[in-house]
């Protein structure tokens, strides 16, 4: 009947800054409330939103617990959270989710979230970035949610590469989940090479360097013990 029953907003999160990663900047933050706003006058009330961008917004980070180095399951921080390992929180997030990485989320928190819980409007916030990432809770009230990676030409999870549905329901209600490669194709795939080439890639530049560096200090430990065996027996 002409109503407006949901608004979707696509907001740009920008790319890499010289160290980290960008945030969304304040004339967007501006912009997102001209149209909230705008859409509440004309409505009567605020619109039920969902909010799609590519990197997450820093709040993600409640979604996890801090652990001790070694726990099961646990991922080692990235930039402005390294040093520190994190697990999901299994009582705020889906039973099915995952997290094979830390979050890269921005170096600056710009307010973007705080700007988008103001009124009640946005009810989920979805992001992906991270490929190897798959979870949603609850953060004051709104849906926070990766989507993992989905093709096969970059890194991701294995089977689990898929995407996220979001079903949308004319009571200004809607759900989500994701839907997997398993779930459509099963277990099989035609490029095992490729696959499993996939599957070890560093996630990042970070991560490749701590990489590289276990293993040169595994080669050198090896010629080491090899010397020491050569020279002594």
């Amino acid at each position: 009947n002409g109503k407006t029953e949901f608004l979707l907003y696509l907001i740009d999160s920008h790319t890499s800054l010289k160290i980290g990663y960008d945030n969304v900047h304040q004339n967007q933050i501006d912009w997102y409330r001209s149209v909230r706003d705008e859409y509440e006058q004309k409505s009567g009330s605020v619109v039920p939103s969902i909010v799609i961008q590519h990197i997450p917004v820093p709040e993600v980070m409640e979604l996890l617990t801090e652990v001790k180095k070694g726990t099961k399951d646990a991922v080692q921080g990235f930039r402005n959270h390294k040093g520190k390992w994190y697990i999901l929180n299994k009582d705020k997030i889906n039973s099915t989710g995952f997290m094979k990485e830390s979050p890269a989320d921005p170096m600056e928190n710009s307010g973007e979230f705080a700007a988008m819980t103001e009124k009640g409007d946005v009810r989920g916030i979805y992001f992906g970035h991270d490929h190897n990432n798959s979870f949603n809770g609850k953060v004051n009230g709104v849906d926070l949610g990766y989507t993992q990676g989905a093709g096969f030409h970059v890194y991701g999870p294995g089977i689990d590469r898929g995407v996220r549905i979001i079903n949308l329901k004319t009571d200004g209600e809607y759900d989500t989940y994701d839907l997997r490669y398993k779930d459509i194709i099963g277990n099989k795939v035609s490029e095992k090479l490729r696959y499993m080439i996939l599957q070890i890639m560093p996630t990042n530049l970070y991560d490749g360097i701590h990489r590289g560096i276990k293993i040169v200090s595994v080669i050198i430990a090896i010629a080491v013990i090899i010397w020491l065996l050569t020279k002594f027996l």
